[in-house]
């Protein structure tokens, strides 16, 4: 019984990511090299504060 419950929250689950990946695909084209620019950029900044540099 646990196992058929465990397939089943498997297969919700799955439905679930399935019908949000095209949403988080469009926000990531929405957002575009903006926001990777951006994360880049706090990225530099951030290892320069640490002095990795």
């Amino acid at each position: 019984m646990g196992l058929l419950f465990g397939v089943g929250t498997m297969l919700v689950a799955l439905v679930f990511v399935v019908r949000l990946v095209p949403k988080l695909f469009g926000l990531a084209l929405w957002l575009g090299s903006a926001g990777a620019s951006a994360g880049a950029a706090f990225f530099l900044i951030y290892l320069y504060a640490k002095g990795s540099f």
